[in-house]
């Protein structure tokens, strides 16, 4: 989970790079991969030079789900929630809810910049 959280996924051709370049950044792994859509990691990094609104706070919230909805399909959790939350300026608070398959729960709370 801690690797799907804090690893750049590559950008698709849709999405906006924030530092103007065509550097769809992503990991070493993507480079044998035919389809950026396979990619693992957090699209997280896009928002990097976005303004602290509701948005951007969506769509944060977006790609952390984006990047745990491998355990659901993997059936290494049958339910992930993420809810977000500014706590200070540039700094989010993800927290993360997990149905375990085995019937354990997990929770925990991630600050992450943006």
């Amino acid at each position: 989970m801690i690797y799907s959280l804090f690893t750049d996924r590559i950008a698709t051709d849709d999405d906006i790079i924030p530092d103007g370049t065509d550097n769809k950044r992503g990991h070493w792994a993507d480079a044998y991969l035919e389809n950026a859509q396979d990619s693992e990691g957090s699209k997280r990094w896009l928002l990097a030079r976005e303004k602290q609104t509701t948005d951007t706070l969506n769509r944060a919230v977006e790609y952390t789900k984006e990047s745990l909805q491998w355990l659901i399909n993997d059936s290494v959790a049958s339910d992930v929630g993420v809810i977000g939350e500014w706590i200070r300026t540039g700094v989010l608070a993800l927290r993360i809810t997990m149905d375990i398959i085995d019937g354990q729960n997990f929770t925990d709370t991630f600050e992450v910049t943006v």
